[in-house]
């Protein structure tokens, strides 16, 4: 996370690619001063299903549902079944914005 300057990191299921939960920054400070730094992924990431947001979506009503809902990020997901293909957060629409 810190090598690629992200804050969350979604987690897959073993063998599959449906969304298990999530490692924030905050998970993983919970870990160190638990002494939890050896263990796996699952040891420490949040087990509730992190927000979504369709592929599809217009990008102004999900940054209103980021806002409404009070969510620092969404995992942009595609297809039937839904699989993740990337994440929405304040940093990205930060980055988007400046380039325009």
């Amino acid at each position: 996370m810190q090598e690629e300057g992200v804050r969350h990191v979604v987690v897959a299921s073993a063998g599959s690619d449906l969304i298990a939960g999530s490692i924030s920054e905050l998970d993983l400070l919970r870990a160190v001063i638990e002494g939890e730094t050896e263990g796996m992924a699952s040891d420490v990431m949040t087990l509730e299903a992190p927000p979504t947001v369709s592929a599809r979506e217009p990008l102004a009503t999900a940054v209103q549902r980021m806002v409404d809902d009070r969510v620092e990020f969404f995992v942009v997901v595609d297809g039937s079944p839904s699989r993740p293909v990337g994440l929405l957060s304040h940093a990205e629409l930060r980055a988007f914005l400046a380039r325009r």
